[in-house]
């Protein structure tokens, strides 16, 4: 009977830790589910921007492809310019010297 008695209060003592030990889990579970939330949101947040920066740069390549081949359609042209300076300076170094 005695040894019963204290087989039940060590079980409750047991009990009583692992109650403890459940608690502090429960109270780590809620703040680590908490924070994974909080940095979902995040993660959210960060991939509409990435989005946003992707369409901008996709606007921006376009742009610049664009002005790309405007400048070799106008290189004809600076080419040709080039050439004429070049062509007036040869002359006057021929004339002057």
């Amino acid at each position: 009977m005695y040894e019963t008695k204290i087989a039940l209060a060590q079980q409750e003592v047991n009990l009583n830790e692992l109650e403890q030990g459940v608690d502090r889990l429960l109270v780590l579970g809620k703040s680590i589910h908490k924070e994974l939330k909080s940095q979902g949101e995040d993660l959210n947040e960060l991939e509409k921007g990435i989005n946003n920066g992707n369409n901008i740069i996709g606007f921006l390549n376009n742009k610049l492809r664009k002005f790309i081949m405007n400048i070799k359609k106008d290189k004809r042209y600076l080419t040709i310019f080039f050439l004429i300076v070049l062509l007036i300076l040869l002359i006057l170094l021929v004339i002057y010297t």
